[in-house]
Order: C-alpha cells, then sequence, then structure tokens
C-alpha cells in the first residue's frame, strides 16, 4: 500500500494554527482557575514539559486537520490529539500541584483524556487504514461506550485516589479501599 505524503511549503495555516493551539491552552488554564480559583501549582521542568507536549500535540492535530478538515483520517487525527493533548496538560498540572483538592481537580482533567486515548487511537488507526466497515463502527460504538463508562466512574473517584507520591507532591493510584473485594 502507498501512502502519498506531501508538504506544502509555506502552510496558510501555520500562523493560525499557532496562534489556536496556544489559545486553546491559555483559555483552558483560564477556564480552570475561574471554576476553582484556589487551584495552585508550581512550575518544574516537568510541568513545563507536559505544558509544552500539549502544545505541541494539538498544533500537530490542528495542522493535519486543516490540510483537508473533510477527510475522515484528519478529522480523528485531531480527535486523537486532543485527547492526548488534555491528558498531558492535565497530568503535568496535576503532579505538580500545591494542595490536595488542586490536584485532585486536574486529575479529572487529566483522566478525561486518558480514557479516551485508546477510543481515539482505534479510531484513527482504523479510518487510516480504510477499515471503518460496518462491523469496526459497531466495535467503535461499543469502545466508546465503555471509555464513557469509565469517565463516568472516574468522575465518582471509585477508579482512582490521589495520593502523594515520592517523586512527585501528587500522583493517581488505584482506589482500592472502595472495592468490596
Amino acid at each position: 500500500m502507498e501512502i502519498p505524503i506531501t508538504v506544502r511549503k509555506g502552510s496558510k495555516y501555520l500562523g493560525i494554527l499557532i496562534l489556536a493551539a496556544t489559545l486553546i491552552l491559555i483559555l483552558l488554564a483560564i477556564f480552570s482557575f475561574a471554576l476553582s480559583p484556589d487551584i495552585s501549582f508550581h512550575l518544574t521542568i516537568f510541568t513545563l514539559n507536559s505544558f509544552l507536549t500539549s502544545l505541541i500535540t494539538l498544533f500537530f492535530g490542528l495542522f493535519v486537520y486543516f490540510e483537508n478538515p473533510k477527510r475522515i483520517e484528519n478529522q480523528t487525527w485531531l480527535l486523537f490529539s486532543v485527547t492526548i493533548m488534555i491528558w498531558s496538560f492535565g497530568f503535568g498540572q496535576m503532579v505538580s500541584s500545591e494542595t490536595h483538592d488542586a490536584a485532585r481537580f486536574w486529575a479529572k482533567i487529566n483522566h478525561i483524556g486518558t480514557i479516551f486515548i485508546p477510543a481515539t487511537s482505534l479510531h484513527f488507526v482504523l479510518a487510516f487504514l480504510g477499515r471503518l466497515t460496518s462491523q469496526n463502527k459497531k466495535i467503535l460504538a461499543a469502545v466508546y461506550t465503555l471509555s464513557g463508562i469509565f469517565e463516568l466512574l472516574s468522575f465518582s473517584n471509585l477508579l482512582y485516589e490521589v495520593k502523594p507520591s515520592f517523586f512527585f507532591r501528587f500522583y493517581t493510584g488505584g482506589n482500592y479501599t472502595s472495592c468490596s473485594c
């Protein structure tokens, strides 16, 4: 199978994409602080790397999408990129949070991305390979439904808890106290 790859020199969207990616992350940060003004964190090299990963991932997702917004491969790549962006941004903020409440807030944001990464990854791969058959669409619907169920469970704190960690201030771990095994 041949996969044609074209690179447009001086893409007209480059400046718009950089600006859009930066604005989306800034708006996410502003929204999170407006939602809970007592949320604070300290900037570490890990937090900076997580922020840059979020920015670069979102940039590439938007870049691919705007090359041809009608192609399903580009749409699913953007969706996959957004889940990774949310995961990376939330994770970086969670591990560098100053308070337990702030870490719990960022863990919820982190898990929005984390839980949907496998579903969006499968969706992109099936679209990229041209395998979005009716049977695979049913499998995708089941995977997205399962991800949605896990997402609802993550907001109830049944799946994980935020604990102090040796390397990071806070980290998520399995919530074994809620299990009645």
